[in-house]
């Protein structure tokens, strides 16, 4: 099992979406800033929950300049 996680700021609000078969997609994109002074720079990462995950009520929290931090684990 792997992890994953980063801290950033939120974008934009989080947009809620649902595909043909019904399945939701809470789509958000955080700007998370590496290095310091001259050799600073801006990562732009595109997430998105599924299912259950996406119908929380998450989405009311995720809006555009909060801070986060991002925590999965991946299983491989």
């Amino acid at each position: 099992m792997n992890n994953f996680s980063f801290t950033g700021r939120l974008t934009q609000d989080a947009e809620m979406q649902a595909t043909s078969s019904g399945l939701s997609i809470l789509k958000f994109s955080v700007a998370n800033n590496t290095g310091f002074g001259d050799k600073q720079k801006t990562n732009y990462i595109n997430c998105a929950l599924f299912g259950k995950r996406a119908e929380r009520q998450l989405r009311n929290y995720l809006k555009k300049g909060r801070s986060i931090v991002f925590i999965d684990k991946l299983m491989f």
